[in-house]
């Protein structure tokens, strides 16, 4: 019997079955059997992909850039750097009660007698209890002595009966810090007030300020 394989010969089984691994050599095989894959060889790297960003007038949305603190555009209340005439006209004009408390600080950074006193009669037309507030919490903060008889004249205006309950009471405990002698004196005549949550308010006040000026 003879067998035949890529052009050779074999007279015999036997013959082929001694010259197959010298064929496998000669083809550049080693290994007649497949190689299985090894789990532990690196896995080639995969190339990373970048998308490009947008550009600005495409039909893709452009990418927002951050810009540096220092060249960010900063946004200032409108009413910076307007006159105590102006800031007061616009206050009786503002409809909003947060654009009339923005005039409101406007007003109180004046720290000006004049602007005190425009505080005092636009709080007596105000009928908004936020408004109110922040006209009033501006006295502590003042404390130039020339603005002293204007802020006292406020906190009077704000102790009066015809205000809202939280805002005399609120008055009142203004009066504890308030720069003014005469503070006293108010606070005791408001101990004998209609109300009686009012007594008690203006009683605490006074009890407080009394300490707070003993040495």
């Amino acid at each position: 019997m003879q067998l035949e394989t890529e052009g050779m010969t074999f007279k015999s089984l036997s013959q082929f079955q001694i010259l197959l691994p010298l064929i496998f050599l000669a083809s550049g095989c080693s290994d007649p059997k497949p190689r299985a894959p090894d789990p532990f060889a690196e896995a080639s790297p995969v190339p990373l992909q970048i998308e490009p960003r947008a550009r600005q007038g495409s039909n893709d949305a452009p990418v927002p850039s951050a810009l540096p603190e220092k060249e960010r555009p900063k946004r200032g209340s409108a009413v910076e750097g307007l006159d105590l005439a102006t800031l007061t006209q616009q206050f009786r004009n503002a409809p909003e009660a947060e654009k009339r408390g923005e005039i409101v600080e406007a007003l109180w950074s004046m720290d000006t007698p004049a602007a005190v006193e425009a505080l005092r009669q636009l709080f007596y037309i105000e009928r908004e209890f936020d408004v109110k507030v922040d006209i009033l919490a501006g006295v502590s903060d003042s404390k130039k002595p020339e603005t002293r008889d204007s802020r006292f004249k406020l906190v009077v205006t704000a102790l009066a009966p015809g205000q809202p309950k939280d805002v005399r009471e609120l008055a009142a405990q203004m009066l504890v810090e308030l720069d003014d002698p005469r503070a006293i004196s108010l606070l005791q005549q408001y101990t004998q007030d209609a109300d009686p949550d009012m007594r008690e308010a203006a009683s605490e006040a006074l009890e407080t300020r009394r300490a707070v000026d003993q040495p």
